[in-house]
């Protein structure tokens, strides 16, 4: 291969690295000091260590990278309940271990595995409360606290069974 082609290679490699290891985020937030409102929109871990990239701004199109120490200038307003998950993600560092280890799929593959003989087992010995009602009803409420599938790209839906 020659040279040009190797740079295009490597840059193309950098460039999807760059894009994967984001985690997309809609947080509104407030300068303490200036009051200055931002929104962060995604979560990424350049150089080892988690920032929050706001919207690109409309003159110059860059996005301005804030580190976890300088959040604590920020007012974080959550807007709705999928920013207020989000908000409480970034809190207990849900973020920065997905960003670090990865989304570690054959652990996830492997509970639900342990999670599906469990549901067979159970409804082999009639385990399960059927009451259709309840159920919607439970799933309604659930709906409304916590949004049905991840937002951090992270595989799964939440179910529901009662016991």
């Amino acid at each position: 291969m020659n040279r040009p082609a190797i740079l295009f290679v490597s840059l193309l490699l950098l460039a999807t690295t760059g894009t994967f290891s984001q985690i997309p985020v809609n947080l509104k937030a407030r300068n303490r000091a200036t009051g200055e409102e931002t929104i962060f929109k995604s979560v990424a871990r350049p150089g080892g260590r988690m920032t929050l990239l706001t919207t690109p701004d409309p003159v110059t199109g860059e996005r301005t990278p804030i580190s976890t120490a300088d959040l604590k200038k920020y007012e974080i307003i959550p807007g709705d309940i999928t920013s207020l998950w989000q908000l409480k993600m970034l809190e207990l560092k849900v973020y920065d271990d997905l960003l670090s280890s990865g989304y570690n799929y054959p652990a996830r593959y492997a509970m639900e595995e342990k999670m599906s003989e469990f549901m067979n087992i159970a409804e082999q010995n009639g385990s399960f409360y059927i009451d259709s009602y309840l159920e919607s009803r439970l799933y309604g409420i659930l709906r409304k606290v916590c949004p049905v599938r991840h937002t951090d790209k992270r595989p799964g839906i939440i179910s529901l069974r009662i016991l």
